[in-house]
């Protein structure tokens, strides 16, 4: 059998016919699926890359999720802390406050008692030292 080529050109119809020829039916068969069977390969192997990383991507996400979720725990239960602590900073300076007062004034009183008894009593020393 004679096999004829035209030049210059990608004729596949006589490629086919040739490799036909060379090959019998089930060859070329065999060639045409073994090159298609490699493009198959190729977009299964990307199909299942491209499922891999969006497994990775999902299971990253959720755990950003979870961690996200625990600081804004941890965010609201320190904040709730810190306004107890505020309210009870807040209470003891209001109870230093009336007791500074207080103290000044039996200051004064027991002065007076003092300085009517005939002593000498300079004014007290404050209270507060800034």
């Amino acid at each position: 059998m004679a096999l004829a080529f035209t030049t210059g050109g990608d004729d596949v119809q006589e490629w086919a016919i040739a490799l036909g020829g060379l090959l019998g039916g089930g060859g070329l068969t065999g060639v045409v699926a073994a090159l298609l069977g490699r493009r198959t390969q190729r977009i299964d192997a990307l199909a299942k890359l491209e499922q891999i990383a969006t497994g990775i991507a999902e299971k990253a996400t959720a755990a950003a999720d979870v961690r996200a979720a625990a600081a804004d725990s941890r965010v609201e239960q320190v904040e709730q802390q810190l306004a107890v602590l505020k309210r009870e900073s807040d209470a003891a300076a209001t109870r230093r406050r009336l007791a500074a007062a207080a103290h000044a004034m039996w200051d004064e009183q027991v002065a007076a008692t003092l300085r009517d008894l005939g002593g000498s009593v300079p004014p007290p020393p404050p209270l507060e030292v800034p």
